[in-house]
C-alpha cells in the first residue's frame, strides 16, 4: 500500500488491539499491599485477614515482625478513600491440606476504633461460642453473628497427637502484652466437659496459656495463640510454623513447655 504511513506500518506490527482503547476507568485493581503504597481507590477489600496470613505465622514469635505487618496492614486501610471491607475464611486449603483459622488478632484491634462487623454493625470478633447440646460425637455452637452452626469431633488419624482437624479454631481468650496493641482477643466462657479421672489427673493445665511455646513430637515447636475450655477440656489452638493452627486437646497431645 504506497499510501501507507509509517504509523500504520507500526500498528500493524506491534501487539496493540482492541483492548487498548477500554476504558480503564471502571475496573478491578488486584494487587498486594507493597504495589499500592500511594495509591487511593473508592473502595477496598483486604482479604485473609486470618492468623498466619494477616499477621504472617512468623510475627507470633518477633514483636518487631508483628510491628511491621501492623504497619503494613496500616497502609492497606489507608487506601480506601470510602468504603473498607475486610473479609477473612473460616476454613482455607493451604499447603496441600485444609484446615480450620483464627481471625486475625487486627480484627479485634480494629474493633475499638472501626465500625466492624456485618453489614456495618458492630461484632465481636473473640467469636463467642458455646458448645453442648449436639449429642455424643458432635457439639452445637453459636457464633459471634447469632448463627448456630453444628461442628463435627469425630476424631481423625492424628487422634494419638490430640488433633481434631475439624473443631472450629475460634479463640476464646486474649492474647498477652506484647502480641496485641489495642485490645486482646475478649475473654469468653465456654462450657467444658470435665476430663476423666484416669489419663492426665492432677496434670496442672493452667500452664497452657496464649503466649507459651510448646513443643509437639510430630508438629516440633510451637506457639499457643488461643485456648478454650478449662481444665482437661482446654483446648488449644496452636501455631505451628509451616503448618498452621492445631487444636489440640492438652490432655491428650503430648505438649511440653520449651
Amino acid at each position: 500500500n504506497k499510501d501507507a504511513t509509517l504509523a500504520d506500518f507500526l500498528n500493524q506490527v506491534t501487539l496493540s488491539s482492541d483492548t487498548d482503547e477500554m476504558d480503564e476507568s471502571n475496573y478491578v485493581t488486584v494487587a498486594t499491599i507493597h504495589s499500592v503504597k500511594g495509591l487511593e481507590f473508592k473502595a477496598v477489600f483486604l482479604v485473609g485477614m486470618e492468623e498466619n496470613i494477616m499477621p504472617v505465622s512468623r510475627a507470633a514469635y518477633d514483636d518487631k515482625e508483628l510491628e511491621e505487618e501492623r504497619r503494613l496492614l496500616y497502609v492497606a486501610i489507608t487506601r480506601a478513600r470510602e468504603r473498607l471491607f475486610l473479609t477473612r475464611s473460616r476454613s482455607r486449603y493451604l499447603y496441600g491440606e485444609r484446615s480450620m483459622t483464627l481471625p486475625s488478632r487486627f480484627l479485634n484491634e480494629l474493633s475499638s476504633v472501626l465500625d466492624i462487623g456485618p453489614q456495618g454493625g458492630r461484632a465481636d470478633y473473640s467469636l463467642r461460642s458455646s458448645y453442648g447440646g449436639a449429642g455424643r460425637g458432635g457439639s452445637g455452637a453459636y457464633t459471634g453473628y447469632g448463627q448456630r452452626r453444628s461442628f463435627s469431633r469425630a476424631r481423625s488419624s492424628d487422634e494419638e497427637f490430640g488433633y481434631y482437624s475439624d473443631l472450629p479454631a475460634e479463640p476464646q481468650r486474649p492474647a498477652p502484652a506484647g502480641f496485641s496493641a489495642a485490645s486482646a482477643f475478649r475473654r469468653t466462657q465456654a462450657a467444658g466437659k470435665p476430663g476423666p479421672a484416669g489419663k492426665g489427673a492432677g496434670k496442672d493445665y493452667s500452664v497452657f496459656r496464649p503466649g507459651v511455646k510448646v513443643r509437639h513430637p510430630k508438629f516440633g515447636e510451637g506457639l499457643i495463640v488461643s485456648t478454650r475450655g478449662e481444665g482437661a477440656a482446654l483446648i488449644a489452638n496452636i501455631s505451628f510454623p509451616g503448618l498452621g493452627i492445631k487444636a489440640l486437646s492438652v490432655q491428650i497431645a503430648p505438649l511440653t513447655i520449651v
